[in-house]
């Protein structure tokens, strides 16, 4: 008796990522959305470096 793994011998060689091709003010929606969470990201991180370079206690 043979078992699922030794019968199934599919490989994926590649994947096609399909966009929102159609809807373009939901593109640049989300493009605004990722943008300000990138910049707020960038944001944070740059004033946790000052505030550990600032203060002694840190």
């Amino acid at each position: 008796r043979r078992t699922m793994c030794e019968n199934n011998q599919t490989k994926i060689t590649e994947f096609i990522l399909l966009g929102f091709q159609d809807f373009y003010n939901l593109k640049i929606i989300l493009f605004m959305l990722i943008m300000l969470i990138y910049i707020l990201i960038l944001s944070e991180n740059l004033l946790i470096i000052v505030l550990v370079t600032i203060s002694d206690h840190l």
